[in-house]
């Protein structure tokens, strides 16, 4: 939330920075950011298989 919130706020605030390649460093970060928490929410890289079978099993 917080990168895609960085991304409209610097779209909207362009001139604050006098050098581009700030505003690029801090989209580019934003955009990593980003593509790292939905890969970590897609692929569910940090649930183990046997928690997601208890979780399962307990409901």
């Amino acid at each position: 939330m917080g990168s895609c919130m960085s991304i409209i706020m610097l779209g909207y605030m362009l001139p604050m920075y006098k050098t581009r390649s700030i505003d690029l460093a801090v989209f580019g970060g934003s955009v990593a950011v980003f593509a790292l928490a939905l890969w970590l929410v897609r692929s569910q890289a940090t649930v183990n298989a046997a928690s997601r079978e208890e979780l399962i099993h307990d409901v």
